[in-house]
């Protein structure tokens, strides 16, 4: 291609030399004759095709040259071996809108806890779990460390054109539970699905859709409805804080923004039951109330198969939450509404309350679905922006134990088999103080109780459980005893045994803790962070010794620290 452009430009260069010596040679002079006239007109018209023969030299120049850039900027988009041959057909580069861009993240953590009383956990404290003094576990101290935390994260987004966008997040870490976990020499943890979905973006319309894994719609965000712009609180604590509102599981979701300050949205959430079993709870082999009940079954091939840790609840219908984020401009405030379904199975004999055995007892099953609700609503305050954030969150109702930190039970089942959705209120509150840049100072506290749900049992004669007069069943049941709680025992000590038989009724969190940048530059960010935490657990009243009633109560102090290094990675 430039070869054939250098010729032209020889060519035409030569015509435009020997042009003019040419018309000077041939122009008539005074006294010539008519057919030298003749000659000059002849060249003149020569001259004229020239001229035109130059333009159209031009014009092939000007097209090389355009072809020429062209190929470059493939070479440049594409690699020079990968650029298309000159004959082949032209195609432009990619503009920079429709290209997929792949941002990568996460940190490297090395993390550590001590606790007062030893719950057997890593990071994560189960909350309802903290052990009374009857317990052997009540005076022993635990200390974990782990590199566990490490967390990787994968962004890809791709713009359709300048309103619409594409865009796929992905989230793990290492806090998965293989067969084979421990801490006894390699530390071999599995990585876990923290987050995985993909999203898309209209501006036109100011339409949000989302599907797969993420956070609850329920969980507060610093701004709108936004996928990864959750307000999560900065502890070191995996768990949290006690009456913080979350779950991250699978969602579709539908988000519609009414101009800058106002967003509304819908999701259908993937559902799970925490069924309460604990005293007073379902009986031994499913039995309840001289039924027997179906609410959970272990996990098949893909939920883990023989060796699955867990069951698996019966769940026929998403949740649903709907959610309304208002954002004014000096803070952030949102209110939301949550319904749930919750299913068994109960086989009912006809010739009275099931016994066992039960073989060939004639009966009738059938399958019980009951719902819970929840409503809530929480605010965040950049009280002093740069300096200070105020933001809190409360939320009430029926069976929403799972959306909350603590874990408390969603059901008991009832007298006829079918779940009973459990009463609960929760609330948390938090300050976050920046004194300068590279220093964050926070403070959390929060509860959870949840009130009694209990009835009097059956106890006609052949029921497998057996009940005194005026015993009862479910959450909370007064006429449990309490007296064995504070009492250590050889019984206690070897197999948990004790007259210690309530349930946990409210969960009190305390945390304060901190982070400092070491370094924050071209290579990222590296901070370390210490928090202590206090967990206060509270059951429901109960028998104590001597008669009367008694709530008691125990706590643990936790102590964490973490390391962490934000690398700044590149987008490609």
């Amino acid at each position: 291609m430039r070869l054939k452009s250098l010729l032209l430009c020889g060519a035409m260069t030569c015509g435009v030399i020997l042009l003019p010596a040419t018309v000077h040679a041939q122009v008539q002079i005074p006294g010539q004759s008519a057919s030298d006239a003749d000659k000059v007109d002849q060249l003149q018209r020569q001259m004229d095709q020239l001229q035109q023969q130059m333009r159209a030299l031009k014009g092939e120049i000007a097209q090389a040259k355009k072809k020429s850039a062209d190929t470059d900027s493939l070479q440049n988009a594409y690699g020079a071996d990968q650029a298309p041959r000159a004959r082949s057909p032209l195609v432009k580069a990619m503009p920079a809108m429709e290209r997929v861009h792949v941002t990568l993240g996460g940190f490297f953590a090395g993390e550590t806890v001590w606790r007062q009383r030893n719950v057997t956990s890593d990071e994560a404290t189960n909350f309802a779990q903290v052990p009374f003094p009857f317990q052997p576990t009540f005076n022993e101290n635990e200390f974990r460390a782990s590199g566990r935390a490490t967390r990787i994260t994968f962004l890809a987004e791709g713009n359709i054109d300048p309103k619409r966008k594409l865009s796929g997040y992905m989230e793990s870490d290492f806090y998965g539970a293989g067969a084979t976990s421990n801490y006894n020499q390699s530390d071999s943890w599995a990585p876990r699905l923290r987050q995985g979905y993909a999203a898309y973006d209209d501006a036109n319309y100011g339409s949000h859709f989302l599907v797969g894994q993420a956070w609850s719609l329920l969980t507060q965000t610093t701004t709108g409805i936004t996928p990864r712009k959750e307000n999560i609180p900065l502890v070191i604590e995996h768990n949290y804080v006690v009456g913080f509102e979350f779950t991250r599981n699978y969602q579709a979701r539908f988000v519609q923004d009414f101009g800058p300050m106002l967003s509304a949205g819908v999701s259908v959430e993937a559902p799970a039951e925490l069924v309460f079993t604990g005293t007073g709870g379902i009986g031994s082999g499913g039995f309840i109330n001289g039924a027997v009940v179906n609410f959970a079954n272990p996990g098949a091939q893909f939920l883990g198969g023989s060796n699955a840790f867990n069951n698996f609840t019966i769940d026929k219908l998403p949740d649903i939450v709907e959610k309304v984020a208002y954002d004014p401009g000096w803070a952030h405030f949102e209110v939301f509404g949550l319904q749930r379904f919750f299913t068994d199975n109960v086989f009912t004999c006809s010739a009275g309350p099931c016994a066992v055995p039960f073989v060939g007892a004639a009966g009738s099953a059938s399958e019980k679905t009951t719902t819970g609700a929840g409503i809530g609503g929480s605010f965040l305050w950049p009280i002093l922006p740069s300096f200070l954030d105020v933001s809190g969150m409360a939320m009430t109702g029926r069976g929403i134990g799972r959306y909350l930190a603590g874990n408390l039970s969603d059901v008991v089942v009832g007298p006829d088999g079918a779940m009973r959705p459990i009463k609960e209120v929760s609330a948390m509150g938090g300050v976050v103080l920046h004194p300068w840049t590279g220093l964050d100072i926070y403070a959390y506290g929060g509860f959870e109780q949840e009130s009694a749900n209990f009835y009097t049992g059956n106890t006609a004669a052949g029921s497998p459980l057996a009940l005194a007069p005026n015993a009862a069943l479910g959450l909370g049941n007064p006429g449990v005893s309490n007296a064995g709680c504070n009492i250590t025992t050889a019984a206690s000590f070897s197999d948990g045994a004790s007259g210690c038989g309530g349930n946990t009724r409210t969960l009190t969190d305390v945390t304060v803790g901190a982070w400092q940048n070491l370094y924050n530059g071209d290579r990222g960010r590296f901070a370390t962070g210490i928090q202590w935490q206090m967990i206060d657990r509270k059951l429901f009243n109960g028998a104590a010794l001597g008669g009367g009633l008694t709530a008691p109560h125990t706590t643990d102090n936790i102590i964490m620290t973490s390391i962490r290094w934000y690398p700044k990675y590149p987008t490609f």
